[in-house]
């Protein structure tokens, strides 16, 4: 199911990555351009998807979320961009981009320092809200009761509604949890995980309180 946020701005929809995990995925209308952000095939979703738009551009937070963007990009003829620092085997991308560079769709780059892999939050104006899309660096998962012991041993779960890593694969786990912080530098009204759900609005409010209980 497809559900959509920001004045239709941004859509999300689920999906299987290489790997037979379920991820979220975004596309962002705006600025005269539709973004595809850390997509995977929508399957039965496909139609909406692309009455929403058809992707000019697939963005990519983590350098180690192919989740078959190639196939993508040669279906549709996008742009694939990849931050600095992407996994050895990531598939060759058309840009590659650093802390501070401006994306399509208005939006831009902001690297966290550690996570690994270049990690970086997209973030920017939408629909007057201040939004970001978030790749491995904070999770927004509900998991059943029963699961959260499992979940918490590869997971910080703190009081909070939010999760991050325990360590980071292909990064420092200790830069990591300093750099964390400069997300509530943004303010953000909303926030768009690669991993769980959305936060539609008050999303500055639950990362400080989750940031704040790790």
């Amino acid at each position: 199911m497809v559900k959509r946020f920001l004045d239709d701005h941004v859509i999300w929809w689920t999906g299987q990555g290489l790997i037979g995990k379920t991820f979220s995925s975004y596309a962002l209308r705006q600025n005269g351009v539709t973004v595809w952000i850390d997509a995977v095939d929508p399957g039965q979703d496909l139609d909406a998807v692309l009455a929403f738009g058809k992707p000019d551009h697939l963005l990519i937070t983590f350098g180690d979320h192919d989740r078959g963007v190639n196939a993508l990009a040669q279906r549709y003829g996008a742009q694939v961009w990849v931050p600095e620092g992407q996994a050895p085997d990531f598939p060759k991308p058309d840009h590659v981009f650093r802390d501070g560079d401006s994306l399509p769709g208005g939006l831009t780059a902001m690297t966290f320092p550690g996570v690994g892999y270049g990690e970086s939050m997209l973030h920017g104006e939408i629909a007057g809200k201040r939004a970001a899309f978030i790749g491995d660096a904070f999770f927004h998962l509900s998991p059943p009761a029963l699961l959260k012991p499992l979940l918490s041993l590869i997971l910080r779960m703190g009081t909070g509604e939010i999760q991050t890593k325990r360590a980071f694969r292909g990064g420092d786990t200790d830069l990591a949890r300093r750099s964390l912080p400069k997300v509530l530098d943004l303010n953000l009204d909303a926030a768009f995980f690669s991993h769980g759900s959305p936060i539609a609005a008050g999303a500055h409010r639950a990362l400080e309180t989750s940031l704040k209980s790790f």
